[in-house]
């Protein structure tokens, strides 16, 4: 059957209704005197340009909902359609099987029109925004939203590090007796050689894939725990979901769990403790707290100094001398500047 559209709006947002119907400009509702051949619902194709319309739930806010255009209704295969009229014809803007777009009786013919019609929809959209933001926000307050589930491919994602994991770090147990030698010569006929050891590298990259899978695996758990808040009735209004969402991990496991569970508890106090020792660790700069990320080179000389001199990223570092006086001591690039424990300040 066919809807009544044309949403009531606050007198505000009057002038975007007008400002989007300038926009359709000779893109208007069919009527029952706009021309079109008899089967032409059944029969029209659809166009090229139709591909290039905006997403299908912004092309039917704007044309049903604030421009009142008559949707026909659901068919097979068919969530709505949409007659419209532009230079005397006919064409259809329906959302079908693959997706939205602009049907004609007679494609080639009509296919400038098509476009057309395509390029009035996109400005329509674009000066529809306010009404969007305005009906966004009425669908919260009534709690009259769904909430995407994406829990299987956040799974899938985790899943997929974990086994590259494994494997990658089942490699480099295989191989960590390997050593390859190379050797040759320079343009001035000296000697080279080097080794390598490939188990090195290899463990380097599983590290690197196994801080991903945790990284995955936390973005698939907070994803799945608003879902199960929804299902417990932990989460009851759209408004609920929209804070749990920027809510912390925490947060969320509790809204999928009972802490008073001691199983749950336990669990909890892991998976927390996982989070703030690797996955925090590395999301936040690598820097750990009490001084985790500071090195101290005890015994360093010139030789030591000088390669952290020669690095031009700045380092931080602790310089003990023979007499066991401490200094602590950023590098940047060629200079050092040290502060002694004393209060003593000297750069090099």
């Amino acid at each position: 059957m066919p809807r009544n559209p044309r949403t009531h709006l606050p007198p505000e947002l009057e002038p975007v209704r007008e400002a989007a119907r300038r926009a359709l400009g000779p893109v208007k509702t069919a009527t029952e005197n706009t021309k079109a051949d008899k089967n032409f619902l059944f029969n029209a194709q659809r166009t090229d340009a139709g591909r290039q319309l905006p997403a299908q739930h912004l092309v039917y806010f704007v044309l049903a909902d604030l421009l009142g255009f008559r949707d026909l209704g659901r068919f097979e295969k068919l969530a709505w359609s949409i007659p419209v009229e532009f230079n005397g014809r006919a064409f259809l803007i329906e959302h079908r099987k693959f997706g939205v777009g602009v049907f004609a009786a007679d494609t080639e013919k009509n296919e400038a029109d098509a476009q057309q019609i395509v390029n009035h929809i996109h400005k329509a959209v674009k000066v529809a925004r306010p009404f969007f933001d305005w009906l966004a926000t009425k669908a919260v307050e009534e709690s009259a939203v769904n909430v995407t589930n994406k829990s299987a491919s956040l799974f899938d994602r985790f899943e997929f590090l974990r086994d590259t994991y494994q494997l990658k770090n089942s490699e480099a147990e295989s191989r960590k007796g390997e050593r390859i030698v190379q050797a040759g010569k320079t343009k001035s006929s000296d000697e080279w050689q080097s080794i390598s050891f490939p188990a090195m590298r290899l463990r380097t990259e599983a590290k690197w894939l196994g801080l991903a899978a945790i990284e995955a695996f936390f973005s698939w758990t907070e994803h799945v725990f608003i879902h199960i808040g929804i299902l417990r009735g932990t989460l009851t209004s759209a408004d609920e979901v929209a804070r749990a969402a920027e809510a912390d991990w925490a947060t969320k496991f509790k809204l999928a769990f009972d802490l008073v569970d001691g199983r749950s508890k336990e669990l909890y106090e892991e998976l927390l403790k996982i989070r703030k020792e690797l996955r925090n660790f590395v999301a936040h700069g690598s820097f750990g707290k009490q001084g985790g990320s500071v090195q101290f080179p005890f015994f360093c000389r010139r030789r030591t100094c000088a390669a952290a001199r020669s690095d031009r990223q700045p380092q931080i570092f602790v310089w003990r001398n023979w007499y066991l006086r401490y200094s602590i001591c950023i590098a940047i690039g060629r200079r050092v500047h040290c502060a002694s424990m004393g209060g003593v300040a000297r750069t090099g």
